[in-house]
């Protein structure tokens, strides 16, 4: 075959196969970009920063979707996902510190987190990812689960342990002491509760007295 026809049969083989391949790239790199983009769980930190702003007094919380789209373009990133829906929220609830937080309540949350798992932005302020199951749980909040300090015993085990905080119960640290020898023991229930994520905040007998009897009184 000579060379110039040759040349001329690659050319209109290329000029074929081109529009078939032109949608494809595009539909790749559409995708590689909405991968990219904001999540819906930046859509919650944006979320966030206005109910922080509505704590400190700068802000007034919106009582509905419809009274957000005043404020949805201070919001851009979490403006999308609540006025489509993929974000739902509880509306005229805010951000609370203390004894008064409820670790486990839920301020907003990809819509789909019921069925499939999901993030969701937490009324103490957290931001987590949660199984459907966990969020089904987060409905039972502030019930305080113990680590038995003992080490004859130690449970809850390290991996309970955190399941437990990721579902939105508090902590109890108990030496199971039956002598005043016992209450060393409190450091294996230390460490147990560090190796499952467990701090100060989310630790009963770690607060202040005051703090811990208005828990008390608030869960009898």
């Amino acid at each position: 075959m000579p060379h110039r026809l040759r040349d001329h049969l690659a050319v209109l083989v290329l000029a074929c196969l081109l529009p078939a391949v032109a949608p494809a790239c595009s539909a790749k790199t559409a995708t590689r970009q909405a991968a990219t983009g904001p999540t819906v769980a930046d859509g919650l930190g944006n979320l966030r920063d206005m109910f922080r702003q509505a704590a400190a007094g700068k802000a007034t919380l919106p009582k509905s979707a419809a009274e957000f789209t005043a404020v949805e373009p201070f919001y851009p990133v979490a403006g999308p996902y609540v006025l489509s829906g993929a974000i739902d929220c509880a509306w005229g609830a805010g951000l609370k510190e203390g004894v008064a937080a409820a670790a486990a309540k839920r301020l907003a949350w990809d819509k789909g987190a019921a069925e499939a798992g999901g993030w969701v932005l937490f009324q103490d302020g957290t931001i987590r990812e949660v199984t459907a199951a966990e969020f089904a749980a987060a409905a039972k909040a502030r019930v305080a689960l113990e680590i038995n300090a003992n080490p004859m015993r130690l449970d809850l085990r390290d991996q309970l342990v955190h399941a437990a905080l990721v579902t939105g119960c508090l902590i109890s640290i108990n030496t199971d002491a039956h002598g005043l020898d016992n209450f060393d023991l409190l450091r294996f229930g230390v460490t147990t509760g560090r190796r499952g994520g467990l701090t100060a905040e989310h630790c009963v007998n770690a607060w202040p007295w005051k703090r811990f009897e208005a828990w008390r009184a608030s869960r009898s």
